[in-house]
């Protein structure tokens, strides 16, 4: 199994989902020392089969430069980064992840076309957001974690986000098509009889 992780990121004049949610902090929740937004979409490419993601001769880009290409990221609107994302040194973040069972558009677009495109079902894409925000501090920060995610939905993923430079900690966050709930959110999948 071979996995690549990139983040994409639109470029600023065309991040509207950024600049929507900063407006949203400032008016409701009254952040004013907030200076700057960025929402990043992780996308894992897994690769379940033997065939290499990237191959040499023709296509040096092989499978991985093709998905990313042509479907993960519009080299006219977006930056894309691999490994790790300019971060500054004061920036707050969080990742959120949708729970099992939730639905995923962008996942199942991206799954979807890959199997039209490159007519295989051997290769998943798995999507969270990362979103980084400047001038807060760590109150703040979590004012904006209530705010923003649903736990019915999702899940702050600190599990595949190192301190400082998004790398990943565990090889893989998704394993045999099961997602890694933390295990702070464990007790938020539990179902009760009510009788």
């Amino acid at each position: 199994m071979d996995i690549k992780r990139i983040f994409v990121e639109k470029r600023e004049e065309y991040n509207v989902e950024s600049k929507l949610l900063e407006k949203d902090i400032r008016e409701y929740l009254g952040i004013d020392s907030l200076e700057k937004v960025r929402v990043v979409n992780i996308y894992e490419i897994i690769n379940e089969s033997c065939v290499p993601m990237e191959t040499e001769g023709s296509n040096p880009e092989g499978i991985y430069g093709e998905i990313t290409k042509k479907i993960l990221a519009d080299g006219n609107l977006d930056h894309v980064y691999e490994g790790n994302i300019p971060l500054n040194r004061e920036d707050k973040y969080f990742q959120v992840e949708f729970l099992p069972g939730q639905y995923n558009q962008r996942e199942d677009s991206a799954n979807e076309a890959i199997k039209i495109i490159f007519g295989t079902e051997d290769i998943k894409v798995k999507n969270s957001k990362l979103l980084i925000f400047s001038g807060i501090n760590d109150e703040e920060l979590n004012l904006i974690k209530k705010y923003y995610i649903n736990p019915v939905e999702s899940f702050c993923n600190s599990q595949l986000v190192n301190d400082r430079d998004c790398h990943p900690k565990v090889p893989y966050g998704h394993l045999e098509g099961k997602l890694k709930v933390p295990v702070s959110h464990e007790e938020n999948l539990k179902v009760e009889n009510i009788e």
